[in-house]
């Protein structure tokens, strides 16, 4: 198991262990505690979670995801405190849209300096053609949209106060889709204009805040979701993503049968920082 993934495990048996009523309730010790969890319990939290934001390109060295995303929680503290969130999220965008990826001029530089000219087969010849084709945006290719699917844990100490902060670590996937492979035999038969490039193994850790209301409860009832509510559900998230670029796939060729290892070696791991804003209840 990953060490990420590892120290999610045990924070998730610390709090289920640690703060169930029943353990509370044994150690008036831990009455403390027991106020954290349970006072104001009606102006608390939700057992499931649901937002829609927008992705700006995030700074690194690759190439960015952008566009609206959107996100959903379960949050699994419900079951025993109605005021934090512990509990698992998922973000999904399955449309690509129609934006241009433009990776960065010396990533480009440094793809066309480290291509290998030469192939052992057909296929992998053709791919890092229309790889390296769609990095420069020439001959009719180029990058555009992309997918996402990550997920992973969310915890938030108090979701309504505070401006509701709140911690997001995920794990999963992008992919980047080429325009122009239509016609081409190697892809889909020639059936399909769009092909992705894929990352996996991605990291993504996130905290979420809702500036609008920093200084004060915003709770809302359920069932009120009217216009007059809107923003006490605008929330700003920044982000830190470690892209695995060294895991790229494109129709079946990896990285190292494209470029030589001095570009893996640099552009491998893509540490990258970005910006969310959009809705989002917890």
């Amino acid at each position: 198991m990953n060490k990420p993934l590892l120290f999610l495990f045990f924070i998730l048996i610390f709090f289920f262990s640690k703060f169930s009523y029943s353990s509370i309730e044994k150690d008036s010790s831990k009455s403390f505690f027991k106020n954290i969890l349970t006072e104001d319990e009606h102006t608390q939290n939700r057992f499931f979670s649901a937002g829609y934001q927008y992705m700006l390109n995030p700074i690194g060295k690759t190439i960015g995801a952008q566009g609206t995303i959107a996100n959903y929680g379960l949050n699994i503290a419900k079951l025993f405190s109605k005021k934090i969130v512990l509990g698992f999220t998922v973000d999904i965008k399955l449309i690509p849209g129609i934006s241009t990826k433009k990776p960065k001029g010396d990533f480009v530089t440094d793809f066309n300096t480290q291509f290998i000219n030469t192939y052992s087969n057909k296929l992998d010849s053709v791919n890092a053609y229309v790889t390296k084709s769609a990095i420069n945006g020439n001959n009719g290719y180029f990058i555009t949209g992309n997918t996402n699917v990550y997920f992973g844990i969310m915890f938030s100490p108090f979701p309504q106060k505070y401006g509701g902060l709140m911690l997001q670590i995920k794990y999963g996937s992008t992919s980047y889709y080429v325009h122009g492979v239509f016609g081409n035999k190697y892809f889909n038969n020639g059936g399909n204009d769009k092909i992705p490039f894929s990352t996996i193994s991605n990291w993504i850790y996130e905290i979420n805040i809702k500036p609008l209301a920093f200084f004060e409860n915003t709770y809302v009832k359920q069932g009120t979701l009217g216009i007059e509510n809107i923003m006490n559900y605008f929330v700003v998230s920044l982000y830190y993503e470690r892209l695995n670029f060294k895991s790229f796939e494109f129709n079946g060729s990896t990285l190292d049968k494209i470029v030589k290892p001095d570009f893996t070696n640099k552009y491998g791991i893509d540490n990258r920082f970005g910006i969310k804003f959009g809705l989002l209840i917890y």
